[in-house]
Formats: structure tokens, C-alpha cells, sequence
């Protein structure tokens, strides 16, 4: 024989408020891992693009290049 228990509507509520609460700060935290692992590899590439300045502006100007053919298609 199985008992049941009946939760009230604020239990209820209760708990899918501690569910959203929780669900929120996981996703603050992940914000926070994301953007210091972008930083991180923003002045990585600022290092390498200051040890290859030549490199780093051929780069640009082939994708620069590029972007402006795949955008002005006739």
C-alpha cells in the first residue's frame, strides 16, 4: 500500500521558485566562466597579433576582402 501526500499550492510554488532560483544562478555562473574565457583569449590573440603585426593586418584585409565579394554579389 502506497501513501500519497497531497502538497499544498505554496509548497508547490515553493519549490518551483527554489528550481528557477537555482536554474538562475547556474547560468549567472556560466555567464561569468564565459566571459573570463573570452577575455583570456582576446589578449592571446592581441599577444600574438603584437609578435606578427604584418601577418595579423593580411589577415584582415583577406577577410575584409573577402566579406565585401560575399556581401556585394551581383
Amino acid at each position: 500500500m502506497t501513501t500519497t501526500t497531497k502538497k499544498s499550492a505554496h509548497e508547490t510554488e515553493d519549490g518551483v521558485s527554489d528550481l528557477l532560483h537555482d536554474a538562475g544562478d547556474r547560468i549567472v555562473a556560466l555567464k561569468d566562466e564565459s566571459l573570463t574565457t573570452l577575455g583570456k583569449q582576446i589578449d592571446e590573440l592581441g599577444k600574438t597579433m603584437k609578435k606578427h603585426p604584418a601577418l595579423a593586418i593580411g589577415i584582415g584585409l583577406g577577410a575584409g576582402y573577402i566579406l565585401a565579394r560575399i556581401i556585394h554579389r551581383s
